[in-house]
């Protein structure tokens, strides 16, 4: 009983997934709007549920969410510059910022002499 409804959960699902290869739009509209992308993802996260059941719900919102065209461009916030370093970049030169980096370690003690030392042979102590 159990064991063929799950086959059969299993089997829907594995159909589902065949409809939406090959980017079938009218197939994933219509899946969309009763698959949610949180809707297959708690199913994902569910540890109740046996892991084929799960691998089955992967495979599927896979196909349904990810591997679509086309891919829509999402708008990405501005890049922020300081002012002072854009007006002292030469023409034609690409600007890159500039990280300074610090002695401590992030515990803000400082490093240990096995950290300091200089070549690969730190590793054949």
């Amino acid at each position: 009983g159990k064991k063929l409804l799950a086959k059969y959960l299993v089997s829907q699902i594995q159909v589902m997934r065949e409809m939406c290869l090959d980017n079938q739009v009218n197939s994933m509209q219509a899946l969309q709007t009763e698959y949610s992308f949180d809707l297959l993802s708690c199913a994902i996260c569910d540890h109740t549920l046996p892991p084929q059941v799960r691998q089955v719900f992967c495979s599927f919102l896979t196909s349904l969410w990810i591997q679509r065209h086309p891919h829509l461009e999402q708008p990405l916030m501005p890049l922020c510059h300081v002012w002072e370093r854009l007006g002292q970049k030469k023409p034609g030169e690409i600007w890159l910022p500039q990280f300074r980096l610090i002695e401590r370690t992030m515990d803000g003690q400082d490093s240990s002499p096995f950290d300091r030392f200089p070549t690969h042979r730190k590793f054949s102590m």
